[in-house]
């Protein structure tokens, strides 16, 4: 079971979830719950008195502090506060989301928030793992250039995540950014997505080779370039069948 706390008064979040946990509930016998809080006297009476396993927060509650700012203060107030939190907003800049994750937020979600990236990412919080029996995309095997600080490959990607490999294995946790042609929209072009390790392990395909693929999942994607991604596997799964 995970129970997760919204902070905020935007419902699409907490509507997509609520569907997914009742499907749980009947399909797997899973429980998950999320509460929803939308001031400030009423979040620390939460926070005073239930544990949860994530948190989602709101751009609207954040009464003018930049989210980079806001986070340091909301954990040095409630050192309880352990699990990921994730903020929830329509941030379109690369660089301020870049250095709202820096500050410590573990994720960032655009709204409107996309059903099947939220329910994977749901999972990924809730066990730090991703979760084979709750996959929402399809991954296709690739073959792209990536760079990494060094260069790497992509081998897998879907709109949730992408496999690279690379002769360095990568730190768990550790934020990112990847460029490649995937995720721009000219095929010459490339553009950069940000992303965090979630997995890192040797190349079991090769097992002679000193080469590591690692997971990483995107945060903070964009509309845009969450679409770009999806052009480019259509692109590959029709050459592919061709």
């Amino acid at each position: 079971m995970a129970a997760a706390l919204y902070f905020g008064s935007d419902n699409r979040v907490i509507t997509l979830l609520e569907s997914f946990f009742k499907e749980r509930m009947e399909t797997a016998g899973e429980t998950h719950s999320i509460s929803k809080v939308e001031r400030e006297e009423k979040l620390t009476e939460m926070l005073n008195g239930v544990n949860f396993d994530m948190f989602f927060v709101e751009d609207s509650v954040l009464a003018g502090k930049l989210a980079k700012d806001w986070l340091p203060n909301f954990l040095k107030r409630f050192p309880l506060v352990k699990g990921p939190v994730v903020f929830v907003g329509i941030e379109t800049n690369p660089q301020k989301v870049f250095q709202m994750l820096e500050a410590g937020w573990t994720d960032f979600i655009m709204e409107p928030p996309d059903k099947s990236l939220l329910i994977e990412k749901f999972g990924l919080y809730a066990t730090g793992k991703r979760s084979a029996d709750i996959r929402q995309v399809y991954t296709m095997e690739v073959h792209q250039a990536t760079d990494i600080a060094k260069p790497a490959i992509i081998t897998n990607l879907s709109e949730f995540d992408c496999k690279v490999r690379s002769k360095q294995p990568a730190m768990i946790n550790d934020l990112v950014t990847l460029y490649s042609g995937v995720f721009a929209d000219t095929p010459t072009g490339r553009a950069g997505v940000i992303a965090r390790c979630y997995n890192s392990e040797p190349d079991k395909k090769n097992p002679q080779s000193p080469e590591f693929i690692n997971s990483y999942y995107f945060v903070g994607v964009t509309t845009d370039v969450l679409s770009q991604i999806r052009n480019n596997l259509r692109k590959a799964y029709v050459s592919k069948k061709s």
